[in-house]
């Protein structure tokens, strides 16, 4: 009788043991291979760092590399040295999204073929760009306006409230999509920001049909104001009569 229990605790403690090795086997598995692609989609954020973005015959080389958590999933943060420079900068989980100080690049697409800036345009006051063969986009039958920076920019940083200032004036008369993000963020209008920039912020585009890569610093702050009031104007036909000029 004591044979039989003893045999049976045994072959009890067997199979626990054995189902405990499986799972630490498949956990350590899943992490190696969670590894492996980490790497490849940080080493193809570096290529294309070096491609598109470095304009010095000097490389940017990968000196470290870790992986975080976020709300929306997962990304991987990776550190590159160019120049005796480190910088710091991160790649989603899926190897899409290249995010940095300097915005947020989806490198899945090719650079010149799909910016909607590649179209005919034509220069208009405050270093805005006039589409011209592109008509007014709309939303609920109301004019688009967006706006995509990162609070780790001191560009973004300034144009950031002069352009919500101006934005307040128009009230329900526009659609208003803010993309004022925090260094970590991923922006919900990630494809209308791929058409109109390959990464540098901030960029201000107004009906589609007007935009910016950049601030209206030179201008000043009172001007910078009034520039973008009269687009907006344009757009919704000065709609705002209490804000745009007669």
């Amino acid at each position: 009788m004591e044979d039989k229990k003893a045999n049976s605790i045994w072959k009890i403690s067997t199979i626990i043991l054995l189902v405990a090795f499986v799972v630490l086997a498949s956990f350590v598995l899943w992490e190696k291979a969670e590894a492996v692609r980490a790497k490849y989609f940080v080493n193809q954020a570096v290529e294309y760092i070096n491609s598109n973005l470095i304009k010095s015959s000097t490389k940017a080389v990968l000196s470290n590399m870790e992986s975080y958590g976020i709300p929306v999933g997962k990304i991987y943060r990776f550190t590159i040295k160019a120049n005796d420079k480190e910088i710091v900068s991160y790649i989603s989980s899926n190897g899409k999204y290249l995010i940095s100080s300097d915005g947020i690049i989806d490198i899945s697409r090719p650079v010149e073929t799909t910016l909607i800036t590649n179209k005919n345009q034509s220069d208009v006051e405050g270093g805005f760009k006039k589409l011209n063969d592109i008509e007014v986009c709309s939303e609920n039958g109301k004019p688009l306006v967006y706006f995509f920076g990162l609070n780790t920019s001191d560009a973004s940083n300034w144009e950031y409230p002069i352009f919500k200032e101006v934005i307040s004036k128009f009230g329900d008369s526009i659609s208003f999509h803010d993309n004022y993000l925090s260094e970590n963020g991923l922006s919900s209008d990630q494809d209308v920001f791929s058409k109109y920039s390959t990464g540098d912020i901030p960029v201000l585009i107004i009906g589609c049909k007007y935009y910016r890569i950049g601030d209206g610093q030179s201008e000043g702050a009172e001007k910078e104001k009034q520039i973008l009031i009269d687009l907006i104007c344009e757009i919704t036909n000065n709609q705002t009569e209490s804000v745009c000029r007669k």
